[in-house]
C-alpha cells in the first residue's frame, strides 16, 4: 500500500486532516506554511516568464521594422504596399512626369512641362499636390522661326542643397518638306543652350549657347557637357560643389575638360542627334552613333572607348557589351573576364555579396542564370531557369529574387543554391518582381492566385464610377524568407499596369498616374 495525499484542486494544497488527530493536523499545517513560503517565493517565475515572452515578441517585431526601413532605403525598393492599395494621389499625365520623377527641390519638384512637342517648352515647379509654384520659359525670345518636332530638354540639378537647375536646351531649323504628306523628317540641332534657372523662384540666371551637337548628364553635384564640334568629342566637367555657377561661364576653367579625336569626323556631319551623357560612381559615360567613351570623373582621363555600348557592371567594372557578347574591362579599358551571357536586370541591388556578376545564358535546354567571379571569370556556380523571360531581378541581403511564367524563386546568390520556389502564374511585363522590403511583389491573374489560395476581391473603382470594369490582374505579396502567399488585391479598374519608381508604386492607365503606396 501507498500513502496518498488528497489535494484541494483549487490551492494546490492538502487537504486538512480529521480536527481529532492533533498530531495530523500539526502536520498539515506545518506543510501548508513550506507551500505558501515556496509560492511567496516563486509566484513571480511565470509571470515574468509571460513578460518575457511579450518583451521578445515586441523586441522581435521592433528588429523587423528596423530591417524592412533599412532594405526601403535601397534603390528601386518601394515604400510599404499595403492590401487594397489606397491611392495616395492621384495625377494627370500633363504633371505627373514633374511631380513624381522631376527634381526635388525643399518641398517642390522642378521639371519640365508637357507636352514640348508643339507648344513653347516650360520648367515648372509643382508641389505634391500637383498646383505650380512657378513657371518660366526655355525658349529663345530672339529665335523667330518655329520649330518642328521641339525636344524635351535635359535638365539637372547642381549640387545639395540644390540652388540651381540647368538645362540643355535644343533648336532644330523646320525640315525641308518635298511633298505634302505631312510627314516629318529630322535635322541636325541648329543650336543649343545652357539655360540656368533659380529652382526657388524660376528665374533665369544664365543662358549661354554652346555647340549644338551637346549631350548633358549629372550626378552628385558632377555636370558634364559632351560636345561633337570640328571633328573631335569635347567632354567638359564642373564640380558644382566647388564652383556652382562653373557652367554658367564657358571661359572659366573647369574640373577638367578632355578633347578625343573622332575616327570618322566626317560621320558627325551627318548625325542626327548628340550624343547622351551619363554619370556613375567614378565615372562619365557618353554614348551616340559613333561609339561609346568612357571617362574617369574624377580627372576626365579616358578609360576605354569603342564601338560596343559601355555601361558599368554590378561589381564596378566597365562592361562592353555588343553582338558577340559581353566582356569586363579594367580601369585602362583592357579585357578582364569574358561573361557567358548577358547580366541580369536588377532592379534593386543593395552591393551584397561583391565580386560575383549574375549573368543569363542560353543553355541547350533554355536560359541559365549563372554566377561569375567577376576578377578571375570563373563560374561559380548556374542554375537553370527555362522558362525564364528576362524580367527584373531583385538581389537584397544576398539573395536574388525572380520569376519563370510559372513560378517565383530565391537563390542564394553566394551558392546558386535555390532557396525557396512558390508555383504561380506570374504576369511578366517587365517588371515582374519588386519587392518593399516585407514582401516580393508580382502581378498575376486572380484565377492563377486562387489556384494557391490567395483570393482577390473586386477592386475599388475609381471615382466612384460604378460601371468602370474589373481590373484583370491582381497584385500578389509573398514572404522574403519561404516565398509563402500572403495577400492579393485587385488593381484598381482604371489602372492598366503597374511599375516602380523611387520608392513609389506608380499605376498608370488612359489619363491619369496613381501613386497606390
Amino acid at each position: 500500500m501507498q500513502d496518498v495525499e488528497l489535494v484541494d484542486v483549487a490551492t494546490d494544497l492538502p487537504l486538512a486532516p480529521d480536527a481529532d488527530d492533533p498530531e495530523a493536523e500539526a502536520a498539515h499545517a506545518r506543510r501548508v506554511a513550506r507551500r505558501r513560503r515556496l509560492l511567496r517565493r516563486w509566484w513571480p517565475a511565470p509571470v515574468l516568464a509571460a513578460l518575457a515572452a511579450g518583451a521578445t515578441h515586441l523586441v522581435l517585431d521592433a528588429r523587423e521594422a528596423d530591417r524592412v526601413a533599412a532594405r526601403q532605403e535601397v534603390a528601386g525598393v518601394l515604400r510599404s504596399v499595403e492590401p487594397g492599395l489606397p491611392a495616395a494621389h492621384r495625377y494627370s499625365q500633363e504633371t505627373a512626369s514633374v511631380v513624381l520623377s522631376g527634381i526635388a527641390v525643399g518641398e517642390l519638384r522642378v521639371g519640365v512641362a508637357s507636352p514640348p512637342w508643339d507648344a513653347s517648352r516650360e520648367l515648372v515647379a509643382l508641389d505634391r499636390a500637383g498646383t505650380q509654384a512657378w513657371s518660366t520659359s526655355l525658349e529663345d525670345a530672339a529665335r523667330t522661326e518655329p520649330d518642328v518636332g521641339m525636344e524635351y530638354p535635359t535638365c539637372v540639378p547642381d549640387a545639395e542643397p540644390v540652388g540651381v537647375v540647368r538645362c540643355l536646351v535644343l533648336d532644330r531649323s523646320p525640315a525641308d518638306a518635298s511633298d505634302d504628306s505631312g510627314t516629318w523628317d529630322p535635322v541636325p540641332p541648329s543650336a543649343a543652350r545652357l539655360v540656368s534657372v533659380d529652382a526657388r523662384s524660376g528665374d533665369v540666371l544664365a543662358d549661354r549657347h554652346v555647340a549644338p551637337m551637346s549631350g548633358w548628364g549629372a550626378a552628385g553635384g558632377v555636370q558634364v557637357l559632351a560636345s561633337l564640334a570640328d571633328g573631335t568629342l569635347r567632354v567638359t566637367a564642373w564640380d558644382t560643389a566647388v564652383d556652382r555657377r562653373g557652367p554658367d561661364d564657358g571661359g572659366a576653367a573647369p574640373l577638367w575638360r578632355t578633347d578625343v579625336p573622332l575616327a570618322d569626323p566626317a560621320a558627325a556631319e551627318r548625325l542626327y542627334y548628340p550624343p547622351g551623357v551619363a554619370v556613375t560612381p567614378g565615372r562619365v559615360l557618353v554614348q551616340g552613333e559613333l561609339g561609346s567613351w568612357a571617362f574617369a570623373a574624377e580627372d576626365g582621363r579616358l578609360q576605354a572607348s569603342g564601338q560596343q555600348y559601355l555601361s558599368v557592371s554590378r561589381t564596378g567594372h566597365l562592361l562592353s557589351a555588343g553582338d558577340d557578347g559581353a566582356r569586363l574591362l579594367d580601369d585602362a579599358g583592357e579585357p578582364l573576364t569574358d561573361l557567358p551571357g548577358r547580366p541580369l536586370w536588377l532592379s534593386v541591388d543593395d552591393g551584397s555579396v561583391p565580386g560575383v556578376e549574375l549573368v543569363a545564358a542560353s543553355g541547350p535546354d533554355g536560359r541559365v542564370l549563372v554566377g561569375v567571379e567577376a576578377e578571375t571569370g570563373a563560374e561559380l556556380w548556374s542554375a537553370a531557369h527555362p522558362r525564364w523571360t528576362d524580367p527584373a531581378a531583385v538581389l537584397l541581403e544576398g539573395v536574388l529574387y525572380g520569376a519563370d511564367t510559372d513560378a517565383l524563386w530565391a537563390v542564394d546568390v553566394a551558392t546558386g543554391r535555390e532557396l525557396w520556389r512558390t508555383a504561380v502564374e506570374v504576369a511578366g511585363d517587365g517588371t515582374s518582381v519588386m519587392t518593399d522590403g516585407r514582401y516580393l511583389l508580382a502581378l498575376a491573374r486572380p484565377e492563377a492566385l486562387a489556384e494557391i489560395g490567395l483570393g482577390v476581391g473586386a477592386a475599388p473603382a475609381p471615382d466612384g464610377d460604378e460601371e468602370a470594369l474589373t481590373a484583370p490582374r491582381a497584385l500578389a505579396a509573398f514572404a522574403l524568407d519561404d516565398g509563402a502567399p500572403a495577400w492579393a488585391t485587385r488593381l484598381p479598374a482604371d489602372v492598366q499596369g503597374v511599375w516602380p519608381y523611387e520608392g513609389d508604386l506608380l499605376g498608370y492607365g488612359d489619363t491619369d498616374v496613381v501613386v497606390l503606396n
